[in-house]
């Protein structure tokens, strides 16, 4: 593999032969890096403006770790932020507190390996942004762009006509923020009334009374198999025509629940714990997800993203049959070297490099490979301009991108919505992260919303690439019925 990338204007992907020594995963939520400290909601929208004295550069922090996240800069803010012992208090118990009387709210913790990340993160707002208004007014946001704002970046992509009736972008303003330390076993108030939030932290937790109906929906899922199987027969006569490399072709379902976001959570984090996982409750519609691939993130001018593809079942022998997998490596390194593409749109000339290539990684009901880019942003660049030329993600869409995302309207007939598109935050200083919205529950109205895609290449076989789809489907619908037992 080139270590090196030129930029580029195309999204067609190259090829790409080897990489470098692998090294371990870091990709996470609740990392150690830098964001911003305040007394109060004030406080934390003025933050912004000021002007930061870290020897590291504006908002960057030394810190063991180099990985992207949200923390404190003591320095640029001047006021620290107010510790709060936790050895009686959860994540989970804080959100219930804080979310009370808010618009909107968010929970953001990280498993890997097994592990808890060491950071959570817990807030709430009253304001409600679009992607593009986030833009213009420089806050701390939470939420999500969908699949859809495609439309907006590549016009010769056109969106079915059907689809669901869901925002194309809702972002939560961090009015109340609170970074959960596991390692310390304290809780810093990073946003919000230091006081205010201290007492809420401190009282006690009112549950509203739920009772669920006697019973819950059937999931309805589309296409069919048959049907399914056609589109991907379809998807080989177009590489076969020489029109693509690679086209992800997805499956949705619909499922009636008596389920709440927050028992989906709790759920969802027991069946199938990953990097990002994330409870977004943005007024009518919340977001449950147990993401495992980084769309793209950035800190101190630093870009990276996390290309995943390649699947089998979990189990003895997993990785050798996955490394051993023609088919699955080849489609990963084409999708390698789409990230790579894609940052050196954003990126400075020699500066994206793979740093980690190939590694089996185990997840709770499949096993992928994953890969890792890295690039050095260009000046002026955002994080929005960055994620705008990473959106979306290669392994949601295809290659070469434009031609994929075509076939995929073509075939698929239903608006994603916020499917395969990103959930994260993206703060003042240039901090983004954020993970493609795959592993994810899309709940509305009592309705819960499900979909997972495979990536079709010219030797696919059909009837594997559906049995993937459902494969990656599994922890979903297992965490909707063990939310519905109440377990």
């Amino acid at each position: 593999m080139c270590a090196t990338a030129s930029p580029i204007t195309s999204r067609c992907a190259t090829k790409a032969s080897s990489g470098p020594s692998p090294r371990r995963r870091t990709t996470r939520f609740p990392t150690e890096s830098v964001s911003i400290s305040a007394t109060s909601a004030t406080a934390s929208r003025t933050a912004s403006k000021a002007r930061c004295s870290c020897p590291e550069g504006p908002c960057a922090l030394r810190s063991a770790s180099r990985s992207s996240g949200i923390a404190t800069c003591g320095q640029s803010m001047g006021v620290p932020g107010h510790l709060i012992p936790t050895d009686l208090l959860t994540p989970l118990g804080a959100y219930l507190r804080l979310r009370e009387g808010a618009a909107a709210s968010f929970l953001l913790e990280s498993v890997e390996q097994g592990r808890l990340g060491r950071h959570s993160f817990i807030g709430s707002g009253s304001r409600l942004l679009t992607f593009a208004e986030a833009e213009e007014q420089n806050v701390p946001v939470v939420g999500y762009l969908a699949y859809d704002h495609i439309a907006r970046l590549e016009p010769a992509v056109p969106l079915p006509a059907d689809g669901p009736d869901l925002p194309e972008s809702r972002f939560v303003v961090a009015e109340t923020l609170v970074r959960f330390d596991h390692g310390s076993g304290t809780a810093e108030v990073l946003a919000g009334d230091s006081d205010a939030i201290a007492a809420s932290l401190a009282g006690e937790i009112v549950l509203k009374q739920h009772n669920p109906p006697p019973e819950c929906g059937t999931i309805r899922r589309s296409p069919d198999q048959a049907t399914y199987e056609l589109g991907v027969e379809r998807i080989r006569e177009y590489i076969r025509a020489g029109d693509a490399f690679q086209v992800v072709l997805s499956q949705r379902a619909e499922r009636p629940t008596s389920a709440t976001a927050l028992e989906l959570y709790r759920a969802l984090r027991r069946v199938n714990p990953s990097p990002y996982l994330f409870l977004l409750e943005l007024g009518d519609l919340a977001l449950v997800g147990s993401s495992p691939e980084t769309l793209v993130k950035c800190e101190a001018r630093r870009a990276s993203l996390n290309p995943i593809a390649g699947t089998t079942e979990p189990g003895d022998g997993d990785a050798e049959r996955l490394l051993a997998s023609d088919k699955d490596r080849a489609e990963h390194v084409m999708l390698v070297d789409l990230g790579r593409n894609d940052l050196s749109r954003s990126c400075a000339p020699g500066s994206v490099r793979v740093a980690r290539f190939l590694e089996p990684e185990r997840f709770s009901h499949v096993t992928h490979l994953v890969s890792e880019v890295t690039g050095d942003l260009r000046e002026g660049v955002t994080p929005f301009d960055l994620l705008r030329a990473c959106f979306p993600a290669g392994t949601v869409s295809g290659a070469p991108k434009v031609r994929a995302m075509q076939i995929v309207s073509e075939l698929e007939e239903y608006r994603r919505g916020p499917y395969a598109g990103a959930v994260g935050y993206i703060l003042p200083g240039g901090i983004m992260d954020t993970c493609i919205a795959i592993r994810t529950i899309v709940l509305q109205a009592g309705i819960a919303r499900l979909q997972a895609g495979a990536g079709i290449v010219a030797d696919s076989d059909p009837a594997a690439e559906h049995r993937e789809c459902l494969s990656k489907l599994a922890a979903l619908e297992a965490a909707i019925d063990l939310a519905e037992k109440g377990a």
